[in-house]
């Protein structure tokens, strides 16, 4: 029976701590692919978040306005403006920007959120979300 050196002979020769320098070059690369998809997850539920702020808020616009139509008049504090800003203020937070243009029974709502900076640069400064609804 051979002993287990001579059975191995190239053990322990010249491959030794490959796979340290092996996972040493890939580990960087794997870390910054994770950090890369964790900022562009941040970017789209910024941006998503930014969307749903003026969709609610052009609902509540047009309700408004529907209201005013039907005879309901102005209620105090109901400006179409207010009532936009409120709106999308409660859902993508205060740092929130909103616009509101309403012609003829079309309501036209726009909101810009900030985003967090991410440490590459890769995401915007700021995302735009907008709403169009028609009050009947």
């Amino acid at each position: 029976m051979k002993r287990r050196s001579q059975a191995f002979p190239n053990r322990g020769g010249g491959d030794r701590g490959a796979v340290t320098a092996e996972f040493a070059l890939i580990l960087p690369s794997v870390v910054m692919m994770a950090v890369l998809l964790l900022c562009l997850v941040r970017g789209a539920t910024a941006s998503m978040g930014c969307q749903d702020a003026a969709s609610a808020a052009a609902r509540q616009v047009v309700a408004l306005e529907s209201s005013i139509r039907s005879g309901g008049g102005y209620a105090p504090g109901a400006d179409p403006e207010a009532v936009a800003g409120k709106t999308a203020h409660a859902i993508a937070g205060e740092g929130a920007t909103v616009s509101t243009h309403v012609d003829a029974g079309r309501i036209e709502v726009t909101v810009q959120c900030p985003v967090l900076p991410d440490s590459f640069g890769f995401l915007p400064v700021n995302v735009h979300g907008s709403a169009v609804g028609i009050a009947s």
